[in-house]
C-alpha cells in the first residue's frame, strides 16, 4: 500500500502541541510526516486497545500529567457498563434490575478476560494519576509561595529590565542570596534555616528557564514582613516534614500488613491442598466439607462447628486440616482488618495536606482514597475492576510526576525530603502485585477445591477443548483454508496475536490473502445462512457429529465421547420438550427468550428479575415487540429472533420462530473451536482492504513496525473503516448466543423454576407426580423425564422444593429467611440421619428431617464399594454412569437423598439450601465465557467510540487524541506504579 509522504513536522503541529515541546515531538515524529500528522492514538485505537497499543509499543510518553484521571476511571467504568450489556439479554428489562448481578460466575473470576484486564488496568492508570495529581499539589502549592518570596525579592533589590533579560538562570541563581527583603537578604533571613534557602535558589533555575526572569519579577509579591515571610516558609517546612513522618509510618505499616497477608495467603493454601490429600475419596467428608465450605458463617463459627463435632464425618486429621485451614484463613481476614484500619485513618494526612494550602477537591480527593482491605476482598471474589483501582490509590499519594521533575535541580529540597516516602512507595506496590497474585492463586484454588468436592465437572467440553489432535481431525470440507491460516506458520495452532511482531511475521505469509479471503468467505456463508435460521442439523457444530469419524486412535476413548454427548443431547432435548409444553410463547416469546438468556445464580436473584418481568410495562413492550424495536432484545437476539422479516421490519416475529431455534439439534464442542478462529479472523481481516471481487489486499508489514512514527497509512484507515472485523464478530454473536440458550434451557435456573411450579404440591409440602387432568399430568411426565436425564437440574428443582417447603413450614419467605432456612437445624437433622444407622434410619434419627419436610422420602445412597462394607451393607446403591453404544445415563451420585418416581436426587448441602445457590454445569459457565468474549472482542473494537461517549459532549479533538494515546501507550498496559527518577 502508498505509504503517507510530506514535508517535516513542525513545533505547530496538533501532536507537538499535545508534547512538550519540539524537542520531544522530533523523537516521535519523522520527517515523512505530513504537516497536520495524523491523529496516531485516535487511529491505533480503531483496532481495539489490544492491538492498538501492541502498534504503540515504541511510544514513549514523557509529558506531565495533563489528563484528569476521572476520565480514566469514567472510561473504565463506561466499559465494565458495556461488558455487563453484552451479558445482558434486553435493555428494557436492564432499565429497572441491576443485569450485572444476573451474569454466571464466570470462570473468569480468577483470571479476568482480556478486556476486563485492560479495564481494570486503566482503573488503576488512573487511580496512579490521582495520587500523583496529589503529590504535585502539594509541590506546587510549595513553588507559588517560594515563586512569591522570589518575586518580592527581585522586586526589593532593583534589579533592572534590562539586567534581568541579560542575567543567566547560574547568575540569577547567585543573587537568590543577596535578595533582599524588607531591608534584610535572604542569606541574613534564612541563616538558621539553610534548607530554605537552597529550596528558593532551586526553584529560581526552574523559574528562569521556564518562566523568563521578567514574568518572574512582574509575578504577584508576598509582602515585606521579614517576620511573616519567615513564618510561612518554617510552617511550610514543617508541615511538609509532618507530612513525610506521616505517610512514612503508615506506609510501614502498610508494607508490614501486604507483606503479613502475602505470607497467609501463601499459607492458606498449603493448608487447602494438605486438606484436599487427607480427604481424597472420602464421599461423606467430602460432603461435609462442601457444607462447611459454602457456610454462611463466619471464619471463627466455621472453627467453632468444626471442633464441636457438628460434622461427624469429618473427624482425626481431616478434622485437624479442616481446623488448620480455617485458621489459615481466619489469619488472612485478622490481618485485612489491621490494613483497613491503617489506610482508612486518612484524617491526619488530609489535615496536613490542608494546612499547606492544597485545594479543597484534593483534600477531599485524599479522605476518599479506596481502603487496601475492601481491594483484597474484592479481588478474592472476583470484582478485579474495583481490586486494582482501589489497591493501586492505597498509597493515597504518588511519586512526583517525570515530567515535572525535568530540570535536575527543580525542587531537589523537596525531592530529596520524599525520598524516604518514595521508597517505601515503591515497595508497597511491588508488595501489592505479590499479595495479588497470592490471593489468586488462593482463589484458583479454592475454585478447583469447590469442584473437586461438589463433582460438577463436565468432561465432555473441557477434554474437547484441551486435546488438539481432535480438533485438527475435525475440520471438515470447507474449513480447510482457516485449518491452514491458524495451524500453518507463524500461528502454528494459537488463536491469539500476542504482540506487533506476530502480526507483522502473520502479514508475511505466503498465500495469506487467499486463506483469509477462502477462510471469511465460509465464516459469513456459514453464519448467515446456517446459525442465523438455525438451521444447523447435520452441519460441523451439531453435537449429533460429535465425535466424528475422522477422529483415530483410542476407540474406547471414542465410544466413551460419543457416550457423554448422547447424554448432553438427552438433558437438552427433555429440558427443551418440558419447556416448549409449559411455557406456551405466543405473544411471549420474546419475553421468555430474554429471560432464558439471563440464568441467575441463586433464587433471591431469579425472584427479582422475575418480578422486573412481571412489570405491566415491561410485560407490554415484549408483547408488542416489533423486529424494529432496538431496545427490547439484544441485537443478535432480536436477529436471530426475526428470521424471515426484513430489516428493521415494523413487523413482530414470524409465528414458530422461537419454537424453530429450541428444536434446532444441541451445538456441540465443535462451535468453540469455530469462535476461537472467528474471533482471530476478525482482527486479522482488519489490516486489509477487501475489494469487490473478494480478494483482500493487506498492510505492508513495515507500516505496522512505522506506525508510531509515521502514523496510519492511508490503506490501513480505509481496512479499518470497512468494519469488517465488528460485522464478522456481529454475526458470530449469533452462535454464541445459541449455545448459551441452548445451555441454560438444559441447566439454567427458569427451567428448574418452572418445573419446581409443575411438580410442588403446597398441600402435602413435597414433590408429587399425580395430577388430577391430563394436561397436568404430561407436564409433570416431561419434567420427571428431564430431571432424570439431568442430575444438575434435578438438584436444582429439589432444592427450590425444599426450600418451598420449609417457607410453608415457617408461614412464608420472609420468615424462613429470618431463621436462614433453618439451616442449623438441618444441619443437625442430617447429622442424625447419616449417623450410626443410616442404612435402616429408625424414628428417632429421622425426626428432624420429618419435621421438617414430613412428605419427603429421604434414604442413604452408598458406592459399590461401600456398600461392601458391613456398616452400610443394607443400604441402597447409587445409580451409576451407564456408557454403551446403545445406552448412555447419568450417574446419580452418593449421599442423603431424595427418591423421586424411579429415581432419586442428592439433597443440597444445608448453606446451599439456606441461600438457594443454582448449581451450574461447566457447559453453561462455558457457553457463558464465550459469550462474553465475541461481546468483548466487539467492544474491543468499537472502543474508539465508547471512549467518545464517557467523554464530555463538549471535549477537543486534542483531548481525545491525547486520552488515546495516554491509554494504549499507559493506561492499558499498566501493571505496576513507575519508579520515581
Amino acid at each position: 500500500m502508498i505509504r503517507l509522504q510530506g514535508d517535516p513536522g513542525t513545533c505547530e503541529t496538533n501532536l507537538a502541541r499535545h508534547l512538550l515541546g519540539c524537542a520531544v515531538a522530533a523523537l516521535l515524529i519523522q520527517p515523512a510526516l505530513a504537516a497536520e500528522p495524523p491523529s496516531i492514538g485516535l487511529a491505533a485505537l480503531e483496532f481495539g486497545p489490544a492491538i492498538g497499543s501492541a502498534l504503540l509499543t515504541q511510544y514513549r510518553d514523557t509529558r506531565k500529567i495533563e489528563t484528569a484521571p476521572d476520565d480514566f476511571s469514567r472510561l473504565a467504568y463506561k466499559v465494565e457498563a458495556k461488558i455487563n450489556e453484552g451479558r445482558s439479554s434486553s435493555g428494557v428489562v436492564a432499565a429497572y434490575f441491576n443485569f450485572q448481578t444476573t451474569a454466571l460466575t464466570y470462570a473468569a473470576v480468577t483470571d479476568p478476560e482480556p478486556l476486563s484486564k485492560g479495564t481494570a488496568a486503566a482503573a488503576a492508570w488512573g487511580s496512579k494519576l490521582a495520587g500523583d495529581a496529589i503529590t504535585k499539589s502539594i509541590l506546587d502549592k510549595a513553588q507559588d509561595d517560594a515563586r512569591g518570596i522570589l518575586a518580592q525579592g527581585l522586586k526589593n533589590s532593583h534589579i533592572s529590565d534590562v539586567q534581568l533579560r541579560t542575567m543567566t538562570a547560574d547568575q540569577l541563581r547567585a543573587r537568590v542570596k543577596d535578595l533582599q527583603i524588607g531591608g534584610q537578604k535572604m542569606s541574613e533571613i534564612f541563616q538558621s534555616d539553610p534548607r530554605a534557602l537552597q529550596m528558593l535558589e532551586a526553584e529560581s533555575l526552574d523559574l528562569a528557564v521556564n518562566l523568563g526572569v521578567e514574568n518572574l519579577a512582574r509575578s504577584a509579591a508576598i509582602g515585606n514582613d521579614v517576620a511573616a515571610i519567615k513564618g510561612k516558609v518554617a510552617s511550610l517546612q514543617s508541615n511538609l516534614k509532618a507530612y513525610q513522618e506521616e505517610m512514612g509510618s503508615r506506609l510501614q505499616k502498610v508494607e508490614a500488613g501486604l507483606g503479613a497477608l502475602s505470607r497467609n495467603a501463601e499459607i492458606a493454601n498449603v493448608k487447602l491442598n494438605a486438606l484436599k490429600d487427607q480427604v481424597a475419596g472420602n464421599t461423606t467428608a467430602i460432603r461435609s466439607l462442601a457444607a462447611v465450605s459454602y457456610s454462611g458463617w463466619s471464619t471463627a463459627q466455621k472453627i467453632q462447628a468444626v471442633e464441636s463435632g457438628l460434622f461427624p464425618d469429618i473427624a482425626g486429621d481431616a478434622r485437624t486440616k479442616l481446623v488448620e485451614s480455617l485458621q489459615a484463613q481466619q489469619s488472612i481476614e485478622n490481618t485485612v482488618a489491621s490494613i483497613q484500619s491503617t489506610v482508612s485513618a486518612l484524617g491526619n494526612l488530609a489535615t496536613i495536606a490542608g494546612n499547606i494550602g492544597v485545594s479543597n477537591d484534593v483534600v477531599n480527593g485524599l479522605q476518599a482514597a479506596q481502603a487496601v482491605a475492601g481491594s483484597v476482598v474484592k479481588f478474592a471474589t472476583g470484582d478485579v475492576l474495583g481490586s486494582i483501582a482501589g489497591l493501586t490509590s492505597l498509597v493515597g499519594l504518588g511519586a512526583p510526576d517525570a515530567a515535572a521533575q525535568r530540570h535536575a535541580e527543580t525542587m531537589k529540597f523537596l525531592r530529596e525530603s520524599f525520598a524516604e516516602v518514595n521508597r517505601k512507595l515503591d515497595t508497597v506496590i511491588d508488595l501489592q502485585i505479590k499479595t495479588l497474585n497470592a490471593i489468586a492463586d488462593l482463589a484458583k484454588a479454592q475454585d478447583q477445591f469447590r469442584k473437586e468436592v461438589t463433582q460438577q465437572l463436565d468432561r465432555i467440553e473441557t477434554t474437547v477443548l484441551q486435546n488438539q489432535e481432535i480438533l485438527q481431525n475435525i475440520v471438515i470440507h470447507r474449513w480447510s483454508a482457516c485449518n491452514a491460516l491458524f495451524y500453518d506458520a507463524p500461528l502454528n495452532g494459537q488463536f491469539e496475536i500476542p504482540d506487533r511482531k506476530a502480526l507483522e511475521e502473520l502479514l508475511k505469509s505466503v498465500n495469506l490473502s487467499t486463506s483469509v479471503a477462502d477462510c471469511y468467505g465460509n465464516f459469513v456463508t456459514f453464519l448467515n445462512a446456517t446459525v442465523k435460521p438455525a438451521n444447523w442439523s447435520g452441519d460441523i457444530i451439531a453435537a449429533e457429529l460429535f465425535p466424528t469419524d475422522q477422529i483415530v486412535g483410542d476407540v474406547a476413548y471414542q465410544k466413551a465421547m460419543k457416550a457423554y454427548q448422547a447424554q448432553k443431547t438427552r438433558a437438552f432435548a427433555t429440558a427443551r420438550d418440558f419447556l416448549l409444553r409449559v411455557a406456551d410463547p405466543g405473544k411471549a416469546q420474546a419475553r421468555i427468550l430474554a429471560r432464558l438468556m439471563q440464568p441467575v445464580s441463586d433464587i433471591e436473584t431469579a425472584r427479582k428479575l422475575d418480578v422486573a418481568f412481571a412489570r405491566d410495562d415491561i410485560r407490554k413492550r415484549f408483547e408488542d415487540y416489533k423486529c424494529s424495536d432496538s431496545d427490547v432484545l439484544s441485537d443478535s437476539l432480536g436477529e436471530l429472533l426475526c428470521v424471515g422479516r426484513l430489516p428493521q421490519s415494523p413487523n413482530p416475529p414470524v409465528n414458530g420462530r422461537f419454537q424453530a431455534i429450541l428444536n434446532a439439534p444441541l451445538i456441540g464442542p465443535h462451535a468453540y473451536w469455530l469462535m476461537d478462529m472467528g474471533i482471530s479472523l476478525s482482527t486479522i481481516i482488519d489490516f486489509a482492504k477487501r475489494r469487490n471481487d473478494g480478494f483482500f489486499l493487506f498492510v505492508e508489514p513495515d507500516d505496522l513496525a512505522k506506525f508510531t512514527t509515521n502514523g496510519p497509512t492511508p490503506g490501513m484507515m480505509e481496512a479499518i473503516r470497512q468494519k469488517k472485523g465488528a460485522g464478522l464478530l456481529a454475526r458470530l454473536r449469533w452462535l454464541a448466543d445459541a449455545a448459551f440458550l441452548q445451555q441454560s434451557v438444559t441447566y439454567g435456573d427458569y427451567v428448574a423454576e418452572l418445573a419446581e411450579q409443575v411438580l410442588y404440591d403446597p398441600g402435602k409440602r413435597t414433590i408429587t407426580t399425580d395430577a388430577a387432568d391430563s394436561e397436568t399430568r404430561a407436564r409433570k411426565q416431561l419434567a420427571l423425564a428431564a430431571m432424570k436425564a439431568n442430575p444438575v437440574l434435578a438438584r436444582n428443582v429439589v432444592m427450590r422444593a425444599m426450600r418451598h417447603a420449609i417457607e410453608d413450614h415457617n408461614g412464608g419467605a420472609d420468615k424462613a429467611a429470618t431463621v436462614s432456612y433453618q439451616q442449623t437445624y438441618f444441619s443437625l437433622a442430617q447429622s442424625d440421619f447419616v449417623g450410626a444407622t443410616p442404612c435402616t434410619p429408625t424414628a428417632i434419627s429421622s425426626a428432624k428431617l420429618t419435621s421438617l419436610f414430613p412428605n419427603f422420602a429421604f434414604e442413604y445412597r452408598v458406592s459399590k464399594q461401600q456398600k461392601s462394607t458391613p456398616e452400610r451393607k443394607d443400604c441402597p446403591q447409587e445409580i451409576e454412569e451407564v456408557v454403551s453404544d446403545s445406552e448412555s445415563t447419568p450417574g446419580l451420585g452418593t449421599g442423603l437423598s431424595v427418591s423421586i418416581a424411579d429415581f432419586y436426587v442428592t439433597v443440597p448441602a444445608p448453606s446451599v439450601l439456606t441461600r438457594g445457590v443454582y448449581e451450574q454445569s461447566d457447559g453453561l459457565r462455558l457457553a457463558s465465557a464465550y459469550r462474553d468474549r465475541v461481546s468483548q472482542a466487539l467492544i474491543d473494537r468499537n472502543f474508539s467510540a465508547v471512549l467518545s461517549s464517557s467523554l464530555p459532549a463538549d471535549v477537543t479533538p486534542a483531548r481525545k487524541e491525547d486520552l488515546a494515546l495516554q491509554l494504549l501507550s499507559k493506561a492499558w498496559t499498566w501493571k505496576v506504579r513507575e519508579k520515581p527518577l
